[in-house]
């Protein structure tokens, strides 16, 4: 038998953490059987699915590399499908229309409540055998009596009573199916042998299991994977923009590093922190996922980012950055090799976001000053500058490290500066920063040109700054 797993998210919003640690453990298993995995896209929330969201589901998935075998397939493309099957229930009775109003049901729920019972609907319509002109819902008819049992691949033998399931909702009074009924008519069709889900879908996987038995199916494979808290321990929220893959895409995080953290988000492999893909897919184990829920730990994040930053090609680093550059419009040709100033800064930096704005200064002609420096350059060196242009436009020299110490240190000797405080002026002056790589190599990068300009340039903003105060 073929292994097929499926990822179906819901394009109401961005894909977030546990939508993508879902998507990674159904991929691997899927590789690590050579089998198939599938994606649907489960869009039959008119109101609030949209193409933006659907396009941000292709995008995410292609940036970290978990590519389907299948699909994609659309929900909303298959309601002839779910139609089909939905007259086959209502045929044999197994499923019927449910008239009761809104109020009535919200009267039903308060009446529980006050006499402290579990809300659930009470059948009402269960044996109505007549048509009648009103708008209704379709209902599955759940057993009376008995339980589900059900084994699962990391929970081990659930067992819940029928009498905890109320006759649930399979079709809503609009014409369009619900999750339970579209995504087991989905899985039967597509011969989905394993289902990899959060440990929050137990209950529906009951309900489905119904289903399934209803339409005299053979059952798939359930894994429940534990669900990912905040920091606090509460459930990390996917409405929190913070937490779509999106907003790490965006803040520098490397899709390598991300898919690490996740895979090891509830799963561990011995001591062993770092994995290639085909690594992961090696020694992947879906039966040792753990089975208490997991904090997110953003520290641990970024330390998984730290050590790709540092320790994958340069060339794969240096392409990931480009992407960010070009939202500054650089141009690649005239300003210095971005390779030379990665290599200077990779030990300083967390995330690719962190190497663009720490190094915004080589890629501008003129430097922002806010007033705090701007007072350091006044109470300072600010007299020296004209001596530093004079240097450093010489002609008679080589640019490289060596000269450009060597004019750094007469700067120091022939006029009794400090070379520490000479460096921090000069620093500043350069990058707009209290702190850089080392100076020397941040000259040499910049090179004469912008140099020279920004000595030049700071004439200008001093006697701005003496006219102001």
């Amino acid at each position: 038998m073929i292994v097929r797993t499926r990822f179906s998210p819901s394009p109401s919003g961005a894909l977030h953490l546990g939508n993508i640690r879902t998507a990674l453990y159904c991929w691997l298993y899927a590789n690590k059987y050579n089998g198939e995995f599938i994606l649907r896209i489960e869009d039959t929330d008119f109101d609030r699915s949209r193409d933006d969201y659907t396009q941000n589901i292709f995008d995410t998935l292609k940036w970290l590399g978990l590519f389907w075998t299948q699909g994609p397939y659309y929900q909303s493309k298959r309601l002839n499908k779910y139609n089909e099957i939905l007259e086959k229930l209502l045929n044999e009775n197994k499923a019927y229309r449910c008239y009761c109003t809104k109020e009535r049901l919200n009267d039903l729920r308060i009446t529980q409540l006050k006499s402290k019972k579990k809300p659930k609907y009470d059948r009402y319509c269960r044996n109505i055998n007549i048509f009648l002109d009103m708008p209704f819902v379709i209902r599955f008819k759940n057993p009376d009596e008995g339980s589900v049992h059900f084994h699962d691949g990391i929970y081990g033998d659930i067992i819940i009573n029928n009498c905890e399931l109320d006759d649930l909702i399979i079709v809503r009074s609009d014409g369009i199916p619900t999750y339970n009924f579209a995504a087991v008519v989905d899985d039967i069709d597509m011969k989905v042998t394993d289902i990899i889900r959060g440990a929050d879908h137990i209950t529906n996987t009951a309900r489905q299991i119904n289903i399934y038995n209803s339409l005299e199916s053979s059952l798939p494979k359930f894994y429940h994977i534990p669900v990912i808290l905040n920091n606090v321990g509460k459930r990390l929220s996917k409405r929190l923009t913070s937490a779509s893959i999106t907003y790490f895409n965006n803040s520098g995080f490397l899709s390598h590093a991300l898919l690490n953290y996740l895979l090891m988000l509830g799963w561990s492999y011995y001591d062993k922190e770092i994995f290639t893909l085909n690594e992961m897919i090696e020694f992947f184990d879906i039966k040792k996922i753990h089975l208490s829920s997991v904090r997110f730990d953003s520290k641990k994040l970024l330390w998984y980012n730290r050590y790709y930053i540092r320790n994958l090609p340069v060339k794969i680093v240096i392409e990931n950055i480009s992407f960010y550059l070009k939202n500054i419009n650089v141009c690649f040709k005239i300003y210095p090799n971005i390779e030379d100033i990665f290599l200077l800064q990779k030990f300083r930096i967390n995330t690719l976001l962190d190497f663009v704005k720490n190094n915004i200064y080589f890629y501008k002609i003129e430097i922002n000053y806010n007033d705090d420096v701007n007072i350091i350059l006044y109470d300072k060196l600010f007299f020296i500058t004209e001596q530093i242009y004079i240097y450093f436009n010489e002609k008679n020299y080589i640019w490289n490290n060596t000269s450009i110490k060597n004019i750094l240190l007469n700067l120091s000797n022939n006029n009794d500066i400090i070379f520490n405080d000479l460096s921090q002026f000069l620093r500043i002056i350069i990058t707009g920063n209290f702190s850089s790589p080392p100076l020397v190599d941040v000259i040499f990068l910049i090179g004469k040109i912008f140099l020279l300009s920004r000595i030049y340039n700071i004439r200008y903003i001093y006697k701005l700054f003496v006219n102001n105060y």
